[in-house]
Protein backbone atom coordinates (compact mmCIF):
# COMPACT_ATOMS: atom_id res chain seq x y z
CA UNK A 1 0.00 0.00 0.00
CA UNK A 2 1.37 3.25 -1.16
CA UNK A 3 1.65 5.79 1.95
CA UNK A 4 0.35 9.09 0.88
CA UNK A 5 1.91 11.78 3.61
CA UNK A 6 -0.29 14.80 4.10
CA UNK A 7 0.88 15.96 7.41
CA UNK A 8 3.68 18.11 7.35
CA UNK A 9 2.33 20.72 9.46
CA UNK A 10 3.77 17.43 12.30
CA UNK A 11 7.13 16.98 10.37
CA UNK A 12 8.25 13.63 11.90
CA UNK A 13 9.60 11.43 9.18
CA UNK A 14 11.48 7.93 9.85
CA UNK A 15 15.00 7.56 8.66
CA UNK A 16 15.37 6.58 5.14
CA UNK A 17 19.16 8.13 4.13
CA UNK A 18 21.25 4.64 4.05
CA UNK A 19 24.66 6.20 2.98
CA UNK A 20 26.72 9.49 3.93
CA UNK A 21 26.25 11.88 1.37
CA UNK A 22 29.15 12.61 -1.43
CA UNK A 23 29.18 16.48 -0.26
CA UNK A 24 31.00 17.39 2.89
CA UNK A 25 28.90 18.99 5.78
CA UNK A 26 30.50 22.65 5.02
CA UNK A 27 29.52 22.24 1.42
CA UNK A 28 25.77 20.93 1.98
CA UNK A 29 25.25 23.62 4.28
CA UNK A 30 26.71 25.98 1.97
CA UNK A 31 24.17 24.77 -0.98
CA UNK A 32 21.09 24.24 1.44
CA UNK A 33 21.57 28.57 2.81
CA UNK A 34 21.38 28.95 -0.76
CA UNK A 35 17.86 27.63 -1.27
CA UNK A 36 16.55 28.42 1.60
CA UNK A 37 17.58 31.90 1.48
CA UNK A 38 14.60 33.29 -1.30
CA UNK A 39 11.65 31.00 1.49
CA UNK A 40 13.05 33.89 4.08
CA UNK A 41 14.01 36.56 1.69
CA UNK A 42 17.15 37.07 3.34
CA UNK A 43 21.01 36.77 2.37
CA UNK A 44 22.35 33.28 2.70
CA UNK A 45 25.15 34.44 5.24
CA UNK A 46 22.10 35.87 7.16
CA UNK A 47 20.71 32.21 8.11
CA UNK A 48 22.15 29.75 10.77
CA UNK A 49 21.38 25.89 11.74
CA UNK A 50 20.55 24.19 15.15
CA UNK A 51 19.62 21.42 15.93
CA UNK A 52 16.17 22.21 16.40
CA UNK A 53 13.72 25.40 17.00
CA UNK A 54 14.52 24.94 20.82
CA UNK A 55 18.24 25.33 20.19
CA UNK A 56 17.79 28.31 18.82
CA UNK A 57 15.63 29.59 20.78
CA UNK A 58 17.64 28.98 23.98
CA UNK A 59 20.47 30.75 22.35
CA UNK A 60 18.40 33.58 21.80
CA UNK A 61 17.72 34.05 25.70
CA UNK A 62 20.87 33.47 26.63
CA UNK A 63 22.00 36.52 24.37
CA UNK A 64 19.49 38.32 25.79
CA UNK A 65 20.01 37.87 29.12
CA UNK A 66 23.28 38.93 28.95
CA UNK A 67 22.09 42.29 28.19
CA UNK A 68 19.27 42.31 30.08
CA UNK A 69 20.12 40.09 33.26
CA UNK A 70 17.21 41.51 35.69
CA UNK A 71 14.52 40.18 32.84
CA UNK A 72 13.06 37.13 34.00
CA UNK A 73 9.57 37.31 31.71
CA UNK A 74 8.99 35.56 29.00
CA UNK A 75 5.19 35.47 27.16
CA UNK A 76 4.62 32.73 24.99
CA UNK A 77 1.30 32.40 22.74
CA UNK A 78 -1.07 29.72 24.03
CA UNK A 79 -1.03 28.07 20.49
CA UNK A 80 2.60 27.02 20.64
CA UNK A 81 3.65 23.17 21.73
CA UNK A 82 3.00 22.02 25.07
CA UNK A 83 6.24 21.94 26.90
CA UNK A 84 7.86 24.85 25.59
CA UNK A 85 6.57 26.38 29.43
CA UNK A 86 8.41 23.90 31.18
CA UNK A 87 11.18 24.12 29.01
CA UNK A 88 11.46 27.66 29.49
CA UNK A 89 10.59 27.41 33.42
CA UNK A 90 13.58 25.11 34.18
CA UNK A 91 16.14 26.52 31.33
CA UNK A 92 16.98 22.89 29.84
CA UNK A 93 15.45 21.33 27.08
CA UNK A 94 13.01 18.47 27.50
CA UNK A 95 15.10 15.57 25.91
CA UNK A 96 12.38 13.28 26.00
CA UNK A 97 9.46 15.25 24.26
CA UNK A 98 11.35 17.21 21.60
CA UNK A 99 11.91 16.56 17.80
CA UNK A 100 15.25 15.69 17.26
CA UNK A 101 18.08 15.40 14.31
CA UNK A 102 17.36 11.38 13.12
CA UNK A 103 20.87 10.90 12.30
CA UNK A 104 23.05 13.44 14.63
CA UNK A 105 22.67 12.16 18.55
CA UNK A 106 20.64 15.22 20.67
CA UNK A 107 22.66 17.39 22.86
CA UNK A 108 21.89 19.30 25.99
CA UNK A 109 21.69 23.20 26.21
CA UNK A 110 21.35 25.41 29.25
CA UNK A 111 19.80 28.46 29.44
CA UNK A 112 18.99 31.39 32.02
CA UNK A 113 15.23 30.23 33.02
CA UNK A 114 12.28 32.19 33.27
CA UNK A 115 8.87 33.78 34.55
CA UNK A 116 6.69 31.77 31.52
CA UNK A 117 3.59 33.79 30.91
CA UNK A 118 0.71 32.73 28.34
CA UNK A 119 -1.35 34.86 26.20
CA UNK A 120 -3.36 34.48 23.07
CA UNK A 121 -2.48 36.33 20.13
CA UNK A 122 -6.01 37.34 19.33
CA UNK A 123 -6.45 38.83 22.48
CA UNK A 124 -3.39 40.28 22.72
CA UNK A 125 -4.39 42.42 19.83
CA UNK A 126 -7.38 43.59 20.97
CA UNK A 127 -5.26 44.86 24.77
CA UNK A 128 -1.62 44.67 24.46
CA UNK A 129 -1.45 46.52 27.84
CA UNK A 130 -2.74 43.49 29.81
CA UNK A 131 0.17 41.68 28.57
CA UNK A 132 3.34 44.14 28.09
CA UNK A 133 5.16 46.08 30.49
CA UNK A 134 7.78 49.07 30.35
CA UNK A 135 10.49 46.54 31.06
CA UNK A 136 12.62 44.33 27.97
CA UNK A 137 10.76 40.97 27.50
CA UNK A 138 10.81 38.52 25.23
CA UNK A 139 7.69 37.16 23.27
CA UNK A 140 7.52 33.42 21.39
CA UNK A 141 4.84 33.46 19.14
CA UNK A 142 3.64 31.08 16.41
CA UNK A 143 3.43 32.55 12.65
CA UNK A 144 1.08 30.03 12.06
CA UNK A 145 -1.28 28.19 14.44
CA UNK A 146 -0.79 24.41 14.51
CA UNK A 147 -4.01 24.10 16.01
CA UNK A 148 -6.48 26.22 13.57
CA UNK A 149 -3.72 27.24 10.68
CA UNK A 150 -4.89 30.54 10.94
CA UNK A 151 -2.05 33.47 10.31
CA UNK A 152 -1.15 35.79 13.30
CA UNK A 153 -0.25 39.77 12.46
CA UNK A 154 3.29 39.36 13.70
CA UNK A 155 3.99 42.62 12.59
CA UNK A 156 1.33 43.99 14.76
CA UNK A 157 2.14 42.37 17.70
CA UNK A 158 6.06 44.02 17.13
CA UNK A 159 4.26 46.83 16.60
CA UNK A 160 2.65 47.14 20.42
CA UNK A 161 5.69 45.51 21.85
CA UNK A 162 8.02 48.24 20.62
CA UNK A 163 5.79 50.88 22.05
CA UNK A 164 6.27 49.45 25.55
CA UNK A 165 9.88 48.43 25.07
CA UNK A 166 11.96 48.80 22.19
CA UNK A 167 14.31 46.41 24.01
CA UNK A 168 11.85 43.95 23.46
CA UNK A 169 12.60 40.62 21.47
CA UNK A 170 10.08 39.07 19.39
CA UNK A 171 10.41 35.70 18.68
CA UNK A 172 8.53 34.03 15.72
CA UNK A 173 7.94 30.22 15.82
CA UNK A 174 7.93 29.79 11.39
CA UNK A 175 7.90 26.00 11.32
CA UNK A 176 4.45 25.56 9.36
CA UNK A 177 4.82 28.72 6.97
CA UNK A 178 8.89 28.42 5.91
CA UNK A 179 8.26 26.53 2.50
CA UNK A 180 4.73 26.73 2.13
CA UNK A 181 4.65 30.00 1.16
CA UNK A 182 6.49 33.20 0.05
CA UNK A 183 5.85 35.89 2.23
CA UNK A 184 7.87 35.10 5.82
CA UNK A 185 10.48 36.89 7.10
CA UNK A 186 10.08 40.79 8.36
CA UNK A 187 13.35 42.51 9.01
CA UNK A 188 11.47 44.02 11.99
CA UNK A 189 10.99 40.84 14.04
CA UNK A 190 13.99 39.99 16.30
CA UNK A 191 14.57 36.47 15.45
CA UNK A 192 12.31 34.10 12.97
CA UNK A 193 12.92 30.42 13.39
CA UNK A 194 11.99 27.48 11.16
CA UNK A 195 13.23 23.89 10.58
CA UNK A 196 14.07 21.83 8.08
CA UNK A 197 11.31 19.02 8.27
CA UNK A 198 7.67 20.28 7.81
CA UNK A 199 6.55 22.04 4.89
CA UNK A 200 10.45 22.35 3.64
CA UNK A 201 9.99 18.60 3.12
CA UNK A 202 13.57 17.02 4.60
CA UNK A 203 13.67 14.61 7.74
CA UNK A 204 13.83 15.42 10.76
CA UNK A 205 15.26 18.05 12.15
CA UNK A 206 17.66 21.06 11.81
CA UNK A 207 16.50 24.83 13.09
CA UNK A 208 17.14 27.53 10.57
CA UNK A 209 17.11 31.10 11.76
CA UNK A 210 17.57 34.22 10.56
CA UNK A 211 18.02 37.58 12.95
CA UNK A 212 17.22 41.36 12.37
CA UNK A 213 19.87 43.75 11.43
CA UNK A 214 19.43 45.51 14.71
CA UNK A 215 19.17 42.20 16.54
CA UNK A 216 22.50 41.14 15.83
CA UNK A 217 23.54 44.52 16.95
CA UNK A 218 22.71 44.41 20.12
CA UNK A 219 22.62 41.02 21.21
CA UNK A 220 24.93 39.16 19.08
CA UNK A 221 27.59 41.37 18.23
CA UNK A 222 31.05 39.63 19.87
CA UNK A 223 29.01 36.76 20.61
CA UNK A 224 29.69 33.19 19.34
CA UNK A 225 27.27 32.15 16.30
CA UNK A 226 24.73 29.49 16.74
CA UNK A 227 26.20 27.16 14.46
CA UNK A 228 26.01 23.40 14.28
CA UNK A 229 29.34 21.05 13.47
CA UNK A 230 28.08 20.77 10.08
CA UNK A 231 29.74 16.59 9.60
CA UNK A 232 27.51 15.62 12.09
CA UNK A 233 24.54 16.34 9.85
CA UNK A 234 25.59 16.33 6.69
CA UNK A 235 22.41 13.22 6.33
CA UNK A 236 19.56 16.23 7.88
CA UNK A 237 21.58 18.98 5.68
CA UNK A 238 21.35 16.67 2.50
CA UNK A 239 17.79 15.97 3.01
CA UNK A 240 16.46 19.20 3.30
CA UNK A 241 18.49 19.93 0.24
CA UNK A 242 17.13 16.96 -2.10
CA UNK A 243 13.70 18.31 -0.85
CA UNK A 244 14.28 21.65 -1.72
CA UNK A 245 15.32 20.79 -5.53
CA UNK A 246 12.60 18.62 -6.62
CA UNK A 247 10.21 20.23 -9.24
CA UNK A 248 7.68 20.60 -5.88
CA UNK A 249 9.35 23.98 -5.51
CA UNK A 250 10.87 25.04 -8.82
CA UNK A 251 7.05 26.68 -10.01
CA UNK A 252 4.71 29.21 -8.28
CA UNK A 253 4.25 26.50 -5.23
CA UNK A 254 2.48 28.80 -3.08
CA UNK A 255 -0.22 29.30 -5.87
CA UNK A 256 -0.50 25.93 -6.67
CA UNK A 257 -1.11 25.39 -2.75
CA UNK A 258 -3.71 27.98 -3.26
CA UNK A 259 -5.32 26.33 -6.34
CA UNK A 260 -5.49 22.58 -4.58
CA UNK A 261 -7.11 24.04 -1.11
CA UNK A 262 -9.69 26.00 -2.70
CA UNK A 263 -10.58 23.04 -4.70
CA UNK A 264 -10.17 20.78 -1.79
CA UNK A 265 -12.58 22.52 0.58
CA UNK A 266 -15.49 22.54 -2.50
CA UNK A 267 -14.75 19.16 -2.85
CA UNK A 268 -14.91 17.93 1.40
CA UNK A 269 -17.85 20.56 1.61
CA UNK A 270 -19.85 17.83 -0.39
CA UNK A 271 -19.12 14.55 2.15
CA UNK A 272 -21.51 14.00 4.35
CA UNK A 273 -20.51 13.78 8.08
CA UNK A 274 -17.27 15.95 7.34
CA UNK A 275 -16.99 19.43 7.91
CA UNK A 276 -14.86 22.00 6.54
CA UNK A 277 -13.48 24.64 9.34
CA UNK A 278 -12.13 27.80 8.26
CA UNK A 279 -10.85 29.87 10.81
CA UNK A 280 -9.81 33.57 10.28
CA UNK A 281 -7.14 34.11 7.86
CA UNK A 282 -6.58 30.38 8.05
CA UNK A 283 -3.12 29.48 5.80
CA UNK A 284 -3.91 27.62 2.39
CA UNK A 285 -1.80 25.13 3.46
CA UNK A 286 -3.82 23.88 6.20
CA UNK A 287 -6.88 22.38 5.94
CA UNK A 288 -9.17 21.19 9.01
CA UNK A 289 -11.82 18.70 9.23
CA UNK A 290 -14.32 18.14 12.19
CA UNK A 291 -14.96 14.23 12.18
CA UNK A 292 -16.73 14.61 15.70
CA UNK A 293 -15.90 14.45 19.06
CA UNK A 294 -11.87 13.97 20.17
CA UNK A 295 -12.28 10.12 20.29
CA UNK A 296 -14.04 10.14 16.45
CA UNK A 297 -11.37 12.41 15.38
CA UNK A 298 -8.36 10.60 16.91
CA UNK A 299 -9.83 7.51 15.68
CA UNK A 300 -10.24 8.87 11.96
CA UNK A 301 -6.62 9.75 12.21
CA UNK A 302 -5.75 5.94 13.10
CA UNK A 303 -8.04 4.60 10.43
CA UNK A 304 -6.55 6.82 7.84
CA UNK A 305 -3.66 5.24 8.01
CA UNK A 306 -4.12 1.87 9.04
CA UNK A 307 -6.57 1.39 6.20
CA UNK A 308 -5.15 3.67 3.45
CA UNK A 309 -1.72 4.37 4.14
CA UNK A 310 -2.62 8.28 4.80
CA UNK A 311 -0.64 10.10 7.01
CA UNK A 312 -2.45 13.38 8.46
CA UNK A 313 -2.70 14.04 12.18
CA UNK A 314 -5.17 16.09 14.61
CA UNK A 315 -5.07 19.21 16.60
CA UNK A 316 -5.48 17.69 19.75
CA UNK A 317 -3.03 17.47 22.87
CA UNK A 318 0.17 18.72 21.87
CA UNK A 319 -0.60 22.59 22.40
CA UNK A 320 -0.28 24.43 25.49
CA UNK A 321 -4.55 25.50 25.13
CA UNK A 322 -7.10 22.03 23.81
CA UNK A 323 -8.72 22.97 20.67
CA UNK A 324 -12.53 24.71 20.90
CA UNK A 325 -13.67 22.57 17.89
CA UNK A 326 -11.01 19.14 17.44
CA UNK A 327 -10.24 18.67 13.78
CA UNK A 328 -8.52 16.04 11.69
CA UNK A 329 -5.50 18.18 10.27
CA UNK A 330 -4.61 18.24 6.81
CA UNK A 331 -1.36 19.47 5.38
CA UNK A 332 -1.14 20.53 1.49
CA UNK A 333 2.41 21.10 0.95
CA UNK A 334 4.03 21.98 -2.05
CA UNK A 335 4.69 18.16 -2.61
CA UNK A 336 0.81 17.30 -2.22
CA UNK A 337 -1.01 16.50 -5.38
CA UNK A 338 -4.74 16.75 -6.26
CA UNK A 339 -4.57 12.58 -6.85
CA UNK A 340 -3.22 12.86 -2.96
CA UNK A 341 -5.87 14.95 -2.08
CA UNK A 342 -9.10 12.48 -3.71
CA UNK A 343 -7.86 9.28 -2.54
CA UNK A 344 -8.31 11.49 1.01
CA UNK A 345 -11.62 12.60 0.17
CA UNK A 346 -12.68 8.80 -1.00
CA UNK A 347 -11.24 7.26 2.28
CA UNK A 348 -13.42 10.05 4.01
CA UNK A 349 -16.47 8.92 2.17
CA UNK A 350 -15.77 5.10 2.69
CA UNK A 351 -14.78 5.67 6.50
CA UNK A 352 -17.90 8.18 7.73
CA UNK A 353 -20.06 5.45 5.68
CA UNK A 354 -19.17 2.67 7.75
Amino acid sequence: MKTIYLNDADGRKSPLIDRQPALSGNELAFHLKTHLAPHFHVDPTDLYFEQNFSSHLAQVIIWFRKVHPECHDIWVDSHEIRWVETMLASGQLPLDEMTYPNYAPPYQKTFPPSRVHRFDPVEFCKAPERFLSQSPQIVVMSHVSRITGQLFPIGKIHEFLQQYSCDSVLVVDAAQVVGAQYETFDQHVEAYIAVSSKFIGGEPHLGIACFSSEFQHRYMANQASPEIETSHYAKELFSALQSLQTPAFQDDYPSRIRTLKQWVEQEFSTISGIEVITAENQVPHILTLYVGTREQTREMVTQLRKRFGIIVFHNLDYSLVEPEIPCVRVSISARASKNDLECLGNALRELVDV
